[in-house]
């Protein structure tokens, strides 16, 4: 439904830019991010309220892979959290890393930014200097430091995928 993509669509678009980037294999002909939610809605990995298999399902629907897939909690500074994410994109990991969090957006609601959502997600194109860059479905935003959208209290966690 469009409502399941206007709710996920971050989160499928990030997914979509790793497979399409890393994947050995892609199964869905013209990948984008609404194919890539039209199939994973036709296996019956999502409903209308969100993610009923996990990533790993439907990365293996889309690619015939079953990939490495892990999350990992962030906490500190900016740029201690920009050395565990380059720890992962050195080792050939992919890194899809939300940016938003309920206590991320209470903080900007705080500032009079209004309303700004507590869950984004982008895909993490490099790590320089404790700058992290990224491709991000929402915004023509490349790196974190270039939005007040992305405070560090909001950035919590990340989904690492390695295709093999």
């Amino acid at each position: 439904t469009g409502k399941t993509l206007g709710k996920m669509g971050c989160f499928f678009t990030a997914l979509t830019m790793s497979i399409a980037k890393s994947a050995p294999n892609i199964l869905i002909d013209n990948l984008n991010p609404g194919n890539l939610l039209l199939a994973a809605q036709n296996a019956g990995l999502v409903s209308s309220r969100g993610l009923v298999g996990s990533g790993s399902s439907v990365i293996k629907m889309a690619t015939g892979t079953t990939p490495e897939i892990g999350s990992v909690n962030l906490n500190g500074s900016l740029s201690q959290k920009a050395s565990v994410i380059s720890s992962y994109l050195n080792n050939g990991y992919d890194v899809m890393l939300r940016v938003k969090s309920p206590d991320g957006a209470r903080i900007l609601e705080s500032r009079g930014y209004g309303d700004t959502g507590d869950e984004h997600w982008v895909l993490v194109t490099g790590v320089s200097e404790g700058e992290i860059y990224i491709a991000d479905p929402g915004y023509s935003v490349t790196k974190i430091s270039d939005t007040w959208r992305y405070i560090n209290e909001g950035i919590i966690e990340f989904q690492y995928i390695k295709y093999v």
